[in-house]
């Protein structure tokens, strides 16, 4: 039995490539490997002027009016990213902080919790700031000593001048006593003044420290004094003061938040609407700046649904998809022309799988695979079209194509 099924893998395998590639006409023509040096394109948001000027009035909008909640809307692959980028890039004055939730949690991004989310925001925050920026925050950051040796040297010194004060009191006494001459003086003022300064900055370092501390429970023999559970209030409300705080010490004007549809829960956006009244109606962050605090989202279209999306935002700015199955046959026919992988490729098979491949991304990694398969397969005797195919399987149906390999690993190897 086992045998049998030895047998009927391979022939698995070759009839479901064939049923893959069986509709495109081979490939007769030998097959020379392009001379122009390959370079992979990378996966990264691409700023363009050109589709910039399409959407520039519409950006200016944020810049010209008092906006402080704005949604760049658009499905998947349709370039909000981009889009956004550009903005930054035309608007260099303008002090952007950046949040990116992506996620890679497959079909359970949903099953993320709130507060999950909320933390991340809040780290991103946080850590965008330096460490002294946010001098007094309750979240420390490690950051390399200075001036140990002088720090260690200074606390010394009063330690030992402290000690011997105290022993020879009587006789520092005697000798402010029976001072009669100015460098007597000088002497004692001298180190009264190390010695305060020292107690002075001993004082400093332990109160700047035990800002960050909270107590939850003092316990004095058998009184007990027990603060407030903040435990089931959300990490927003939790560290509110610390949102603000983080707004009074660093310079914003445009927050953007990336990603936050992936996980569908709206009630994260109303959290962060009220922070932003919060941060701008705060008279500590007012001041600074000359418009309010603006908090641009890139979002899908359709998260939120009907009148929520004119009722939560303050302007909508719509993208539409760079790629699409009009264009796709265009968009990939450059790229392979580019990357001099255009040669042997049949026109109509071009055109008849790129009316299902929509994402600009996914035509990016397209090229790339085949151009590395392509040239490390460059001395077999390869049909491109069905090359090319094989890439499509793969990237689209990934697992069944694992499977498929793993299945013909396992019959090739040997008794």
């Amino acid at each position: 039995m086992e045998e049998e099924n030895r047998k009927r893998v391979p022939h698995t395998m070759a009839e479901l490539f064939k049923n893959v590639t069986n509709c495109f006409p081979s490939f007769s023509e030998k097959y020379e490997p392009a001379t122009k040096e390959d370079q992979l394109e990378a996966l990264l948001p691409v700023s363009d002027p050109q589709t910039y000027q399409r959407y520039a009035s519409a950006f200016s909008t944020i810049i010209e009016q008092n906006v402080t909640c704005v949604s760049v809307t658009g499905p998947y692959g349709a370039g909000k990213t981009s889009l956004i980028n550009a903005f930054c890039d035309h608007n260099p004055k303008l002090r952007f902080i950046r949040i990116s939730l992506a996620t890679f949690e497959g079909d359970n991004e949903e099953a993320i919790s709130s507060d999950r989310i909320e933390k991340s925001i809040l780290q991103q925050l946080i850590y965008s700031a330096s460490r002294e920026q946010l001098e007094y925050s309750r979240f420390k950051k490690i950051r390399k000593p200075t001036w140990l040796l002088a720090k260690a040297f200074l606390l010394s010194v009063c330690a030992i001048l402290t000690g011997v004060a105290i022993k020879y009191w009587n006789l520092l006494e005697q000798f402010a006593s029976e001072a009669d001459h100015w460098k007597h003086f000088v002497v004692l003022g001298i180190v009264g003044l190390f010695w305060l300064a020292s107690f002075l900055y001993i004082v400093y370092k332990i109160l700047k420290t035990s800002s960050g501390l909270s107590v939850k429970r003092l316990s004095l023999k058998n009184a007990e004094i027990e603060t407030e559970d903040k435990s089931k209030e959300s990490v927003f409300n939790k560290h509110l003061d610390e949102i603000i705080y983080f707004f009074q010490e660093t310079p914003c004007d445009i927050v953007i938040i990336e990603d936050l549809d992936r996980f569908g829960k709206t009630e994260i956006f109303t959290k962060i609407r009220e922070i932003n009244q919060l941060i701008n109606a705060n008279p500590d962050v007012g001041p600074r700046t000359e418009k309010p605090i603006v908090f641009l989202f890139a979002i899908r279209d359709d998260l939120f649904k009907g009148k929520d999306r004119t009722k939560f935002f303050d302007l909508l700015i719509p993208v539409i998809p760079f790629v699409s199955a009009g264009n796709a046959y265009d968009v990939l026919y450059k790229k392979l022309v580019k990357a001099g992988l255009r040669e042997g490729l049949q026109e109509k098979f071009l055109r008849q799988v790129t009316v299902y491949v929509t994402d600009n991304r996914h035509l990016v990694n397209i090229v790339n695979e085949y151009s590395l398969y392509r040239n490390t397969l460059s001395d077999s005797n390869l049909d491109p079209n069905k090359l090319f195919a094989i890439i499509l399987y793969k990237v689209f149906f990934f697992e069944r194509f694992r499977q498929t390999a793993h299945e013909q690993r396992r019959a090739c190897k040997p008794c």
